[in-house]
């Protein structure tokens, strides 16, 4: 667990209705640990890799429909976790892909970790 040194004490006002949704998203986690996990996911920036027009989405859209039943296996934190570390990785390289090529590389690169 981190130290309290670690962290900056920080006091914000949020809409009622942001705060809800929040709550909410939240689930089990405190408001302050989804913040936390909302603000570093971020600064990731890995969107701008992705194709994002029409023919991009329909792309992505037909290998998720394709993929439903190895993404099934996972958990939503592990897939969260699982694309954060891939993309990170294809940001350090510089790559750029398609939204179904982002979607074939994470099965195959998380089947490589598995091993």
């Amino acid at each position: 667990m981190a130290k309290q040194d670690d962290y900056v004490r920080y006091t914000i006002r949020v809409p009622a209705d942001l705060y809800e949704q929040i709550r909410e998203a939240a689930g089990d986690k405190s408001v302050n640990a989804e913040i936390i996990d909302r603000l570093q996911r971020s600064f990731l920036d890995h969107w701008r890799f992705l194709d994002l027009s029409e023919a991009g989405l329909a792309a992505l859209l037909k290998r998720l429909e394709a993929t439903v039943s190895a993404l099934e296996s996972m958990t939503m934190l592990e897939a969260r976790q699982a694309v954060d570390e891939y993309l990170r990785e294809q940001i350090a390289k510089g790559k750029r892909a398609s939204p179904s090529e982002v979607v074939k590389d994470i099965l195959a690169w998380r089947a490589e970790k598995q091993k």
